[in-house]
């Protein structure tokens, strides 16, 4: 009797024990979870105060696997900054290494999928649209 009642003890305390290990690493990867983002994005609309998508000139930026990004925008001209990024508490945090300003930007990411990525900074709701990584190449030689 004392052995069934530790065998079923014993089962139940690592069924528990698996249950429980699986729950954590479940929402440790949702929480942290980036590589969503990782790919080429156009910008297709942004509205708010600040927001001038819409000008006809495109805008992308490519999130690497590395956790570096580059950014390739028309404003007078070709424009082409580079940086690192990071999603922190459903924050994406873009810091440009290479460019003019090389200020840190912080965007509240309110929404996503594989292929749609809605952002927000200082009033103005952005909207992306994932594309192939080959659509900004001809602008990166």
């Amino acid at each position: 009797m004392k052995k069934k009642l530790f065998s079923t003890i014993m089962m139940l305390a690592m069924m528990v024990a698996a249950f429980g290990l699986s729950a954590y690493g479940g929402d440790e990867v949702n929480k942290d979870n980036s590589s969503f983002l990782v790919g080429t994005w156009s910008i297709t609309s942004d509205q708010g105060q600040g927001g001038d998508a819409g000008n006809g000139e495109p805008e992308y930026v490519r999130f690497k696997s590395n956790g570096t990004y580059i950014n390739v925008q028309f404003d007078d001209g070709l424009y082409i900054t580079k940086g690192t990024w990071k999603v922190t508490n459903n924050k994406l945090i873009m810091k440009e290494t290479e460019g003019n300003l090389k200020e840190t930007y912080t965007y509240t990411i309110l929404n996503h999928s594989q292929s749609t990525l809605t952002l927000e900074m200082w009033g103005t709701t952005v909207n992306l649209t994932k594309v192939h990584d080959s659509t900004i190449d001809k602008y990166l030689k």
